[in-house]
């Protein structure tokens, strides 16, 4: 079995340059996370 690997910055860049929508999973109701900021 593949482990996971993160794509690389140039990969990463032409996939957000290129999403329509992104969904955002695990934002916190609490503004002291970084999970909150992500969603502001």
């Amino acid at each position: 079995m593949m482990s996971w690997q993160n794509p690389d910055d140039a990969t990463l860049t032409k996939l957000l340059e290129h999403a329509g929508t992104i969904a955002v999973y695990g934002c916190s109701p609490k503004p002291d996370r970084t999970s909150h900021q992500a969603a502001g």
